[in-house]
């Protein structure tokens, strides 16, 4: 009975971004889950996280008594929605052993459907624009559930913290699965004064600890529905039968601007770069998040496609030896050059080239790959810059793969051992092209951390 996805539902934040964590907030929950308790143990008010409220902290003792406040209409919903989802995650497990569902965003009627209640949907209790229900006993791991909306219409919970895909679309899980992989998300993750995006985590069975590979364009690495196919990431790593952990970083509207590491001009739009800023999201919110939330090893990789492949190599570039692995599908390697008025184009290979020269990146893997053509045998650069994006008959960043991995070859990297190229002839700059080959990098990132 587990039924298709709804396209659009109206949940905590509505459809678009949700709304992100910020000091403000932090300090109106915490006011608000003090008032009439007497207090609570180390609230730690003057703290700020910048992956999400109240992290690591004991200002509403639990989820549980800040889920039952929300319930009883005493706290914030938007702001004590998205500290439970940074906290422990919905559904809310309680003391007990059984768990609270949450529905909020409409005043008409919800049932809830899963394998605890062999799918035949009970009512849930309405509340100020939310639903609720609590189960009492214990769910198995891989529990999943769907809220019904009138007309027998099955929904996903867009809040529910593990989840997959499948046949009839997103599926949540009350319990997570503890025999195979499933996805987490971490909504609204706000840094430095970027747009909110979530975090998308594969996490693989078993108690790890894992490698980590951190990937750019969240939103199209495990949905199969995602615009222009997706990568179908989950497939490609659980068929590899060796653990990785996938943290996917959603993108935004800025998307040019935050992935490219210096201002260019693209057909006669100049875009100014916040790559500094996003580098520093995933180094410095998004790592020790994820270094705190889940069992990792040590080994940490980079990894993206097209744009997000360059910004791959800008971060790992920008934290020199912090990175053990980098990736790029196709990157956009001759961003920096496009500018025809630029005298001396700053490419990430010039960049990769000045940080060897000064014996940075001393410990990490490259692996970089392009389809399309091979410029007729040979690349040319027309504009005399020492680039070769301009090459007439380059297609898929072939030219400048190439030109890339071979001054890093020049420069100290060993082929085969810390450069890796690829080139797949004829390929096409899209996410099915990149989805048939993205186990190879996969299988080095795996190789390079002994697993």
């Amino acid at each position: 009975m587990r039924q298709a996805l709804a396209a659009c539902i109206v949940a905590a934040w509505g459809c678009g971004d949700p709304i992100g964590p910020s000091q403000e907030a932090n300090d109106t929950l915490l006011a608000d889950v003090t008032d009439d308790t007497g207090g609570s143990d180390d609230t730690s008010a003057g703290d700020t996280y910048p992956v999400g409220p109240l992290e690591d902290t004991a200002a509403a003792t639990d989820d549980e008594e800040l889920v039952r406040r929300l319930i009883a209409g005493a706290v914030d919903r938007e702001v004590a929605t998205q500290a439970i989802a940074w906290s422990d995650g919905f559904p809310v497990q309680t003391a007990d052993g059984g768990i609270i569902f949450v529905f909020d965003g409409t005043t008409q009627p919800v049932l809830l459907a899963g394998d605890h209640n062999g799918w035949i949907p009970e009512p849930m209790t309405p509340g100020d624009g939310l639903s609720w229900l609590e189960v009492k006993t214990p769910l198995d791991p891989g529990s999943a559930y769907k809220f019904v909306l009138p007309g027998d219409v099955y929904v996903a919970d867009s809040l529910a913290r593990a989840y997959i895909y499948d046949d009839n679309g997103e599926l949540s899980y009350a319990v997570p699965p503890t025999e195979t992989s499933r996805i987490e998300r971490w909504p609204g993750l706000e840094h430095a004064g970027l747009e909110p995006r979530n975090l998308r985590v594969l996490v693989p069975p078993g108690p790890g600890p894992w490698p980590t590979l951190l990937v750019h364009d969240g939103q199209d690495l495990f949905d199969p529905n995602a615009a222009f196919g997706g990568l179908n990431l989950r497939a490609t790593a659980d068929a590899l039968t060796r653990p990785v952990l996938i943290v996917g970083i959603d993108n935004t509207a800025a998307r040019l601007a935050e992935y490219s590491h210096v201002d260019d001009r693209i057909s006669g739009d100049t875009i100014t770069s916040v790559g500094g800023a996003y580098a520093e999201l995933v180094h410095a919110s998004v790592r020790p998040h994820i270094d705190r939330r889940y069992p990792t090893s040590g080994v940490w990789g980079l990894m993206g496609t097209s744009l997000g492949g360059l910004m791959s190599l800008a971060i790992a570039d920008r934290y020199p030896d912090a990175y053990d692995f980098c990736a790029s599908l196709s990157g956009t390697l001759g961003w920096g050059a496009y500018n025809p008025e630029t005298d001396a184009p700053m490419t990430m290979r010039r960049k990769f080239q000045t940080t060897a020269a000064a014996g940075g990146n001393t410990a990490l893997t490259v692996y970089v790959d392009s389809g399309g053509s091979d410029g007729d045998g040979r690349c040319d650069d027309v504009d005399g810059d020492g680039e070769f994006e301009d090459d007439p008959n380059d297609s898929d960043n072939y030219c400048v793969t190439r030109h890339f991995a071979d001054v890093l070859a020049e420069s100290g990297y060993s082929w085969d051992v810390t450069l890796h190229h690829w080139w797949e002839p004829g390929a096409a700059h899209n996410q099915t092209a990149w989805a048939a080959r993205i186990a190879r990098p996969l299988s080095l990132f795996l190789d390079l951390a002994g697993q």
